[in-house]
């Protein structure tokens, strides 16, 4: 058939809790053209249909696929090379594939599909894990699924650590939409070229093999954790938004409000909707989310650190350290409390978890000392502040007071010498109080460091117990070049 003669297709609007569903035609001659019917189905219903997860590659549309023998649909090549070898020879095959599935250019339909998401890849009899069509790395994943049948130890280490590195050096590894598609669904298959794995198989190898292999090994094993922790509920704590988009920063996705949008399904701090709220409290312990592709990603970013800290779900502190732990750049509209998710974190945390200061935040308030009294950095966000001068107001209560310093911070911008002085100084900050309560040395920590890092003008915002503290270690700090 010759394709010319053909239209492109034309979406119809879907009705509300509808999604489409891609009947592949079966054909036994593997170079056969891709033929499909798109079928509207309520997902209420649970319609019978697998959900495709692949990386999206080159832009380019070069191949085809037939819709109802008379309309076409551009598609990318690896996703034809996945259709190819995931159509059946005698039967037809139901399956949800994002980019033919959802109308792309209408960003109205996009948002409404994207926020069912979670119901979309949660109610697949499976998920179908395409890493594309490469031929050594099929053979490598077909002797994963080898190794993970046998003893654990039987095999070599090296030589499973070999074959594993390989396969998840492609690039659906690195793909951020990929995150939630697998997390979503406990009947996951790994497929690349004709090799099959499930997913459960492949996860064992990762989890043998994680003991001092983080390095190069922590995304698949930030994969492999949070699939335990969803589908098994293992630790559903863990996946917060917040934490997400820090675990997972170095994934990528061709739309920076993306960043945000991939990892939403499996938050279970969040709520998506593609209808705009006004409202900033919690659904049932969930934060609503808007997925909305007419707002830029520099409003998008500001909205939702706004509503995370107008609902209470978090703290300036985390966002602060959200933003510290990024690369530097510009200021997201400039306001610079808010995290630049474009950005992947390139440097380790000093301070406290998120985890670790809400659990000080649960303890009493009580005296230390008769030069001590404990107590945490209380934040909270004026939801109506805007422009760039927007300020938090702070409740302080204080930490703990130092009345002098240990030797002036070196005058060259020598490293080793900075950090050693750095040591010297919480040493002698800390030593008083640090053996009689360890559990305050991450609340004294940070008034540490708001110390190191505050203007001297804002010193009473800082730590009012001594601002002359925060004056000397600011020109301490300044003439060293920091």
């Amino acid at each position: 058939m010759s394709f010319t003669s053909l239209v492109p297709y034309s979406y119809k609007p879907l009705s509300p809790g509808n999604i489409r569903v891609l009947e592949l035609q079966p054909s036994a001659d593997t170079t056969a053209p891709l033929r499909c019917h798109l079928l509207a189905v309520n997902l209420e219903l649970d319609p019978d249909y697998d959900a495709l997860s692949w990386a999206w590659g080159r832009t380019e549309l070069t191949d085809t696929i037939i819709v109802d023998e008379s309309f076409i649909i551009r598609i990318r090549r690896n996703l034809r090379d996945a259709l190819l070898q995931l159509r059946s020879p005698t039967k037809k095959r139901r399956m949800w594939v994002d980019a033919i599935c959802i109308n792309q250019p209408d960003n109205a339909e996009k948002a409404i599909q994207i926020a069912m998401m979670a119901a979309i890849y949660q109610r697949a009899n499976s998920v179908l894990v395409w890493l594309g069509q490469y031929e050594v790395e099929a053979g490598h994943l077909a002797r994963l699924d080898t190794f993970a049948q046998k003893t654990p130890g039987s095999v070599p280490r090296s030589e499973v650590k070999a074959v594993l590195l390989a396969v998840t050096a492609l690039p659906w590894f690195k793909r951020r939409w990929t995150i939630q598609e697998i997390a979503l669904n406990a009947n996951n298959i790994i497929c690349c070229g004709s090799a099959r794995v499930s997913w459960t198989r492949f996860q064992q190898i990762i989890c043998q093999l994680s003991d001092g292999e983080e390095g190069w090994l922590r995304k698949p094993l930030a994969l492999a954790n949070l699939w335990n922790e969803i589908i098994r509920k293992s630790n559903p704590s863990k996946t917060r938004i917040l934490d997400l988009l820090d675990e997972f920063s170095d994934s990528d996705c061709s739309d920076n409000r993306d960043r945000i949008y991939a990892l939403m399904a499996i938050a279970s701090n969040l709520s998506p909707t593609e209808t705009i709220s006004t409202s900033t409290s919690y659904y049932g312990n969930k934060i609503p989310i808007t997925v909305s592709y007419e707002q830029t990603w520099e409003q998008l970013y500001v909205d939702f650190a706004t509503t995370h800290l107008t609902s209470g779900a978090t703290t300036f502190w985390d966002l602060l350290r959200s933003t510290s732990l990024r690369s530097q750049g510009e200021p997201v509209q400039g306001k610079t409390w808010v995290p630049d998710w474009r950005f992947p974190i390139i440097r380790e945390p000093i301070w406290l978890s998120s985890e670790e200061e809400r659990e000080l935040r649960r303890s009493d308030t009580t005296e230390i000392g008769s030069s001590w009294s404990a107590g945490l950095l209380d934040s909270t966000f004026d939801p109506e502040c805007s422009g760039t001068n927007s300020t938090f107001n702070c409740d302080l209560r204080v930490i703990g007071c130092a009345s002098n310093l240990t030797d002036e911070c070196p005058q060259q911008y020598e490293v080793d010498e900075i950090i050693a002085w750095l040591q010297k100084s919480w040493h002698m900050v800390c030593s008083s109080l640090i053996p009689k309560h360890p559990e305050r040395r991450g609340a004294l920590l940070l008034q540490f460091l708001d110390a190191l890092l505050a203007d001297p003008s804002e010193a009473e915002l800082v730590c009012a117990a001594d601002s002359c503290f925060v004056q000397d270690v600011w020109e301490a700090a300044e003439s060293a070049g920091s």
